[in-house]
């Protein structure tokens, strides 16, 4: 199978889904790897990040811009073009403290080359997932949900497709979505929350 680079940078803003994650000390996250910037982002804020990708080229690319960013041009290599640009605000997320925070945490960001809705998770190891515009079905999205531990948050850039949910497992949190669609300016992110 041929895989090719699809994101070299995200095109989410950060604030909008770091904000709306309630993220927590002790939150053990389960990321779409993607460009990294997410995992990034999660990695001073929480216990654990796992970042998973099933694209080979888009893995690699991944977590070399994260693994290098203790290098000299490590910070110009992740940051790239598109700090310059900063249409999705990568540069203002990441200016002054946090970038140093995330560089300092980057070893808390485990990887892992998979399907990410396919993989043996262990049961309730996770209790946040950020999976992007990565779901595209109701079984997905309640298979990850099933593996979460209280609060069990899972966080979707694509939500305008899961606003209707019908499901026992998972409603959206309205005052987290709403916090993420104040924030997003492409996306219609949803954040949904594990029922007790």
């Amino acid at each position: 199978m041929e895989y090719s680079l699809d994101f070299p940078h995200t095109n989410e803003i950060l604030e909008a889904i770091v904000s709306s994650m309630d993220l927590r000390k002790d939150d053990d996250v389960l990321a779409i790897l993607g460009s990294g910037e997410q995992a990034l982002a999660f990695a001073p804020l929480v216990n654990s990040v796992t970042a998973v990708d099933e694209n080979h080229a888009q893995f690699d690319y991944a977590v070399s811009r994260i693994r290098a960013l203790n290098e000299f041009y490590g910070v110009i290599a992740f940051l790239g073009e598109w700090a310059r640009l900063d249409k999705y605000n990568l540069g203002i997320y990441f200016a002054g403290k946090k970038l140093e925070d995330a560089k300092k945490n980057a070893g808390k960001i485990s990887f892992c080359l998979a399907d990410i809705f396919n993989y043996p998770w262990e049961q309730e190891k996770f209790s946040k997932a950020y999976l992007s515009n990565a779901c595209r079905t109701q079984e997905e999205l309640e298979r990850i949900a099933g593996k979460l531990r209280q609060p069990g948050l899972v966080y979707i850039a694509n939500g305008d497709c899961f606003t209707s949910i019908k499901s026992d497992l998972l409603e959206i949190d309205w005052n987290l979505t709403g916090k993420a669609n104040r924030r997003e300016q492409v996306w219609h992110p949803a954040v949904l929350r594990r029922r007790k």
